[in-house]
This record gives C-alpha cells, sequence and structure tokens, in this order.
C-alpha cells in the first residue's frame, strides 16, 4: 500500500481499469437480465401457442364428430324418403285393388243378405209359431237344482280326470264300454252345470239341422232328433275342468225346454251361437272341398240366426244318479298307465338323445312304435272340441238308489 501512496498514477489507473470492470460486469448482468425476460416472454408465448393449437384439435376432432353424425342422419333421411315412397306406391296399389273389387264386394253382400233373409224365411215356414221364454229356462234350472242326486262313494275329493286334453279319445275299451251304463256322453263347452253347488247339469241342442243342398222335395230345415234319443236314457256323462277330461258319473236325461234363445244362454252369445251352428249344419256332400266351401258360407249364418234369436235350440237336463267306480277305476288305470309311459318316453328320449352324441344304439325307435299303436293317444278329429268347462260336481251325500228311482222327475217341455 505504501508503493501505492508513492505512485499515485499507478493507483489511478488501477481504479480507471476496475471501474471498467464494473461496468462490464454490469452492462453483462443487464444483457443476462434482459435475456432472461425475453427467454420468458418467448417460453409464455410457447405455452399460450401450445394450449391454442390443443385447443383447436379438440374442436377439430368435434366438427368431425358432428359432420359422421350429419351424415348418418342424412342417410337414414333418405333411406326413410325410399320407404316412405316404397309405401305410398303399395297403397295406391292396394287402393286400386279395392276399387276395381268394391263393386264385387257390395255384390256378395248383398248376395249374403238374400241368404240370410231366405234361411229366416225358411226357417219360419217350418217352426211352429209361439216359443218359449226366457223365464221357461229358469224354472227348468230351478226344477234340476231340486232333485235328488248321489255322490261318488269313492275318494270324493280325489282327481277325476280321465283324460288329459279337451277332446273325449274317439276309441274305449272293451272293458270300459262293457262297464258303461247306457253308453257316453260329453256336450264339450255345451256343458253347463246348474250351481257350483248342484250335481246336476243341462246341455243345448238345435231344434232343427239345416242342408242348404237338400235332396229333391226335401226341406232345407228338418226337425233335429238327437235330444230326443236322449231322453229318460241314462249316460256315463264326462266334462272338461282345467284343460282335462273327467268323469262326472252316471246321469239320467231329461226333456228340458224348447224354443230357447241363445241370448239367455249365458253371457257369451257369440260363441254359444258358432257352437250350435256347427251342430246344425248337415250338408250330405261327398267331396270334402265342396263341404268345407258350403261351410264357410253358412255356418256364419246360422252364427246370425241363433246370435239374433231367429234360431232357438232345446235343453236337455242332465241328473246326476250315479257314480260308477267299476268304469272310473278303469279310466283311471289306464290314465296312470298312459303317464308312466309318457314319463318313461320322456326319460328313454332324453337317455337317447346322450346316447346318440355318444355313438351308442339305442332302443328308442320300437319304443317309439309302441306307443304309436296306444289307442288311448289317438286324436279325435271330429270330436267336440272346448274351451274351458264349468265347475265339477261337489260332494253331497249318497242317497239310495231306489229312493232315488222314486223320487227322480222327468220335465216335460
Amino acid at each position: 500500500m505504501a508503493d501505492l501512496a508513492l505512485k499515485p498514477e499507478i493507483a489511478s489507473e488501477f481504479v480507471r481499469f476496475l471501474d471498467a470492470q464494473l461496468k462490464e460486469a454490469r452492462e453483462q448482468l443487464q444483457r443476462s437480465t434482459d435475456d432472461n425476460v425475453a427467454l420468458r416472454r418467448e417460453f409464455e408465448a410457447f405455452r399460450s401457442d401450445a394450449g391454442t393449437a390443443s385447443h383447436g384439435s379438440a374442436e377439430r376432432s368435434e366438427i368431425e364428430s358432428l359432420r359422421a353424425e350429419v351424415s348418418r342422419l342424412r342417410k337414414e333421411l333418405e333411406d326413410a324418403q325410399e320407404s316412405t315412397r316404397s309405401h305410398q306406391a303399395e297403397a295406391s296399389t292396394w287402393r286400386t285393388r279395392y276399387e276395381q273389387l268394391k263393386p264385387q264386394l257390395a255384390n256378395s253382400a248383398a248376395h249374403t243378405a238374400q241368404i240370410l233373409e231366405k234361411m229366416r224365411e225358411e226357417l219360419a215356414a217350418t217352426t211352429p209359431h209361439g216359443s218359449s221364454t226366457g223365464q221357461t229356462l229358469i224354472q227348468f234350472r230351478a226344477l234340476l237344482h231340486t232333485l235328488p242326486s248321489v255322490a261318488a262313494s269313492a275318494s270324493p275329493s280325489g282327481s277325476k280326470v280321465v283324460f288329459h286334453g279337451t277332446k273325449l279319445p274317439p276309441l274305449l275299451s272293451k272293458a270300459t264300454l262293457k262297464a258303461c251304463t247306457g253308453g257316453v256322453c260329453f256336450f264339450g263347452h255345451l256343458l253347463e252345470w246348474v250351481a257350483a253347488s248342484s250335481q246336476h247339469a243341462y246341455t243345448i241342442f238345435p231344434e232343427y239341422r239345416y242342408n242348404p243342398k237338400p235332396s229333391e222335395g226335401e226341406p232345407t230345415w228338418t226337425a233335429a232328433t238327437d235330444c230326443d234319443s236322449l231322453v229318460g236314457q241314462q249316460r256315463e256323462l264326462f266334462y272338461v275342468d282345467a284343460g282335462n277330461i273327467c268323469y262326472a258319473g252316471t246321469f239320467l236325461c231329461h226333456a228340458g225346454p224348447r224354443s230357447v234363445k241363445a241370448a239367455v244362454l249365458a253371457v257369451d252369445t257369440e260363441s254359444v251361437a258358432q257352437a250350435v251352428a256347427r251342430k246344425t249344419f248337415n250338408v250330405n256332400i261327398k267331396s270334402s272341398q265342396s263341404r268345407q266351401a258350403k261351410a264357410k258360407t253358412y255356418m256364419p249364418l246360422l252364427a246370425d240366426l241363433y246370435a239374433e234369436g231367429t234360431a232357438t235350440v232345446r235343453i236337455l237336463g242332465l241328473q246326476r244318479v250315479g257314480f260308477n267306480k267299476k268304469l272310473f277305476e278303469i279310466l283311471r288305470k289306464a290314465h296312470d298307465q298312459r303317464d308312466r309311459r309318457r314319463s318313461e318316453s320322456a326319460s328313454t328320449s332324453t337317455l337317447s338323445d346322450m346316447l346318440v352324441e355318444t355313438g351308442t344304439p339305442s332302443t328308442h325307435a320300437s319304443q317309439s312304435g309302441r306307443r304309436k299303436r296306444d289307442w288311448f293317444d289317438e286324436i279325435w278329429d271330429d270330436g267336440e272340441e272346448t274351451e274351458g268347462g264349468g265347475p265339477g260336481p261337489s260332494k253331497v251325500p249318497r242317497l239310495d238308489e231306489d229312493e232315488v228311482n222314486d223320487m227322480m222327475t222327468v220335465w216335460r217341455a
């Protein structure tokens, strides 16, 4: 330091050097600061640009999605327009056909009306004047309700089902027929029980049969005799309950009122009218095709006559006078055997399927052949189809047979 003091020129030079160095350092610091600020601005700008680019990509993706949806909707619209044009063409075609057929339909309706009016006139010429009223049927029901009856003496609470389904088989075994008292009767859903607590029932028969193509000199309407042939006879009665045929017992047939209108028989007049119309139609034509054509024309008209009350029916009363235990046991035994065979057949079928999968032979074919030969499995094509049926007879005290015969009353119309 002494030397510096001694040489002021050196000290002054050194101070200037330090000032220069300090100035340069300050300038460099300022440049660094400016560069840092510039870099920061560039970074912010870059980050802003990057965010803007990302947002634009999302918008572009949404726009593309909307364009695809618009294209799909446009395609659906084009398809709908094409379908509309096709339907319009079909509607125009059907409208043209309808306009062409309208005169034929009008002529057909007029022709049907003429046929119906002719049927009315022919029936009026056949039937006697005066007819029973609904009150007569009510009185007959009341009478049936008071008649004595005989209840089943064996297992009264057991099942009375003897056949599955609602059609009575056409063939019965010799043992079954031999055990019957008088014969078998089955009226399908035309059977009505007098009351849920009553053992007695009634059914309906057409008063006349109608043949649209009678032989020369014969009328189209003829008196039906089916009901008359049963009056005073005993029959084994079957009825439908829960889709199965049950045995009801032995019944005595009583003549009921005549000229009863279908409207007083049941709430569903239309179904009763159609069922009786099937029994009324009586055409003797060999060709099945011709019979079907006649039935298609005349059976609806017969149903109309019953529904409007022009055509009437007869009532047949059914008094329960016994329960044929022997017949019932034969039928129940056969029923149980059929059920066992069905169960065995179902089990055999399942086993056969398994054996077929493994390549093992089975005897299912021979068992199936034996089952096909079972007469119980035949179907009665001409049988009375039923749609339900009323409640079956309930349990009542058993009466002595002689007492029943003494108390028996036959209604005379």
